[in-house]
């Protein structure tokens, strides 16, 4: 194998007795060896992003309740992931009620826009509010209001 197929064949090295060599560090080592190292650094620095976040720190998502309308005897609510720094969006839902009524339901929405719509409601004021959670914590959007006569 010629100096010329060495380097390339693995970037940057040089042939020796016969052997593609790899300067690392202090030691000429085998460049098999040598990229094999060098592989398992780059994988284990950029597996999960291919951008460098390493100075940014992650947050609880940033949510706005968009809307929340009154459909027949349910209601049609709607919300928006504004921000998650650095940390995925695990669930995204609606919290809403009444001075009698509170529930939790959750978006089937895998976006940053999302809605759901509650079961039948009985006639009165009920509060909706939009949140979403990621591995920092759960954050709540505005409250909104809806009558149902």
């Amino acid at each position: 194998m010629k100096n010329e197929d060495c380097f390339r064949r693995h970037g940057g090295c040089f042939r020796k007795n016969g052997n593609c060599f790899r300067h690392c560090g202090n030691a000429g080592r085998r460049a098999g060896r040598c990229m094999a190292m060098v592989c398992v650094a780059v994988a284990a620095l950029t597996a999960c992003n291919p951008e460098d976040r390493s100075g940014e720190q992650p947050f609880a998502p940033t949510v706005k309740t968009i809307a929340a309308e009154r459909v027949g005897d349910s209601c049609r609510m709607e919300g928006q992931v504004v921000l998650s720094p650095n940390s995925r969006v695990t669930q995204r839902g609606f919290r809403y009620g009444n001075d009698t009524l509170q529930v939790d339901t959750l978006s089937a929405d895998t976006t940053d826009r999302f809605a759901a719509t509650t079961r039948r409601l009985g006639p009165g004021r009920y509060y909706v509010v939009a949140y979403a959670s990621n591995g920092m914590g759960l954050s709540l959007g505005d409250t909104l209001y809806v009558t149902i006569d």
